[in-house]
């Protein structure tokens, strides 16, 4: 109930009651009543206008937060659609960057890697005209069976970012007598543990490891003859302490009369004296894999201008296990068809494609491939991309001869089950794990290229550059 009402009520009904009384004293105590009464309604009255008072300045004070809120979200929203602007301009300008770079994906330099089993690869890259690139990082990780090296460096005038995939395996225990069947033969190869032994050139003083040989840089050392050779009773005859050839264990000899082992950097020679290395016909070398492959890509920033530049790669194994160099009359006589899977990875630019925002960068993606040597054909397709799942690219069959796609085949780049009016290319060659002798190859290794746009423009919507490696 409304406070000056309440106190309206209050003093009518003392009024009432006070004019009910009679005598002289009662007129007294209720005029008294009534004044005192008048007070209180007085008293209600202002605080009844008090509280609307605070009513109406707390009502004014919510709306006017209300307003501030309201402002501070027109501003939040108009900063959030400048931000949108911007990125969305800086989008365009790497993606228009990246599809001029992506138009070539041999004008960096060369690429030489050297795989090392269960550490990052060895990489060389040269820039066409410049020196070799020191990466300032690299680091490795894996996938499957593949090793992956990715490096960077923020040099002063360019960055250069770098991924290798590889899969060499561990190294391998292989007997001396077929490592090495040239130098160490086993002249009763019916009893095992007969002793096999071979003259070491200075050549050979990388192979060699012994505890006894000097540590520090440019040291040499002169062993003393220390073990009785032959059946005379003339002294000690030669020098002998345990050592190693290539990994195998068994005793480095010297028998001639000064026996010296200089250590030179990272590596010994032999100084002085005619050495031997001397071990059972079971001694085993610690042998690398030479049976691997490798593929991936270079991009280059220049930072004058941002200028960038794409490179792509693939390759492997020594000559012996390139079906290309092996044998290739032998690849062209293969029957039957093969399956190779593995991973795909690249560089791609998008230019306002299909609704969708510009950009830029690298993916990984999986890839399938078909030889028919029955018909020597090879064809593919590379899926599951890691920066759009509804990108496919049908890598169209091309004929293969002497153990490569012969000329290039053609690529058929889809977008949403969008397909480009332009197709890129792509390459391939074949490795095995065994020297290449004709048998059905154990992988495969190339680039390709894509294009996104209509027949004869030259506006590109997209471009994308990658390599792959499967094995069957």
């Amino acid at each position: 109930m409304n406070t000056k009402l309440m106190a309206a009520l209050i003093l009518g009904s003392f009024v009432l009651a006070g004019c009910s009384s009679s005598g002289g004293s009662g007129q007294s105590a209720s005029e008294q009543r009534i004044a005192d009464l008048e007070e209180q309604v007085a008293d209600l009255t202002e605080q009844a206008e008090q509280e609307q008072t605070a009513r109406q300045s707390a009502e004014q004070q919510r709306q006017a937060a209300e307003q501030q809120a309201q402002a501070a979200e027109r501003q939040r929203q108009d900063a959030e659609k400048k931000a949108a602007e911007a990125l969305a301009r800086a989008g365009q300008a790497d993606a228009r960057a990246a599809i001029t770079g992506l138009r070539s994906t041999t004008a960096v330099g060369t690429v030489v890697v050297t795989p090392r089993h269960g550490r990052a690869a060895g990489v060389a890259a040269t820039p066409t005209g410049g020196s070799a690139v020191s990466f300032a990082s690299s680091s490795r990780s894996s996938d499957s069976a593949w090793s992956i090296t990715t490096l960077s460096n923020a040099g002063f005038t360019h960055n250069d970012d770098l991924v290798v995939y590889s899969n060499l395996g561990p190294a391998t225990r292989v007997l001396l007598t077929q490592q090495y069947s040239a130098r160490f033969t086993d002249s009763d190869p019916g009893t095992a543990g007969t002793e096999i032994s071979a003259t070491l050139a200075d050549t050979d003083a990388h192979l060699i490891r012994s505890g006894l040989f000097p540590t520090v840089d440019g040291q040499d050392k002169t062993f003393p003859n220390n073990y009785e050779d032959d059946d005379t009773t003339d002294g000690l005859d030669s020098v002998r302490f345990s050592g190693s050839f290539h990994g195998a264990s068994g005793y480095l000899y010297c028998t001639s009369a000064t026996c010296t082992i200089g250590k030179r950097g990272n590596r010994y020679t032999l100084v002085a004296g005619t050495w031997e290395f001397r071990a059972t016909d079971t001694a085993r070398a610690l042998v690398d894999d030479v049976s691997y492959m490798y593929f991936g890509w270079w991009k280059r920033e220049q930072k004058s201008d941002e200028t960038l530049s794409f490179q792509t790669f693939s390759g492997g194994m020594t000559a012996t296990h390139s079906a290309t160099t092996g044998g290739g009359s032998a690849f062209d006589a293969l029957t039957s068809t093969a399956t190779y899977r593995g991973p795909a990875v690249g560089q791609y630019a998008i230019y306002q494609p299909l609704g969708a925002q510009s950009a830029a960068g690298s993916f990984t993606a999986s890839v399938v491939l078909t030889a028919n040597f029955d018909s020597n054909m090879l064809s593919g397709t590379i899926t599951n991309f890691s920066n759009a799942s509804d990108w496919s690219a049908t890598l169209n069959t091309a004929s293969m001869a002497g153990g490569a796609v012969t000329a290039g085949g053609t690529v058929d780049w889809a977008i949403a089950g969008n397909t480009s009016g332009r197709q890129g290319t792509w390459t391939a060659k074949f490795f095995s794990e065994a020297p290449y002798v004709g048998q059905t190859p154990d992988g495969v290794v190339g680039v390709f290229t894509g294009e996104f746009g209509a027949p004869g423009d030259n506006n590109d919507v997209g471009r994308i550059a990658g390599a792959f490696g499967a094995r069957k």
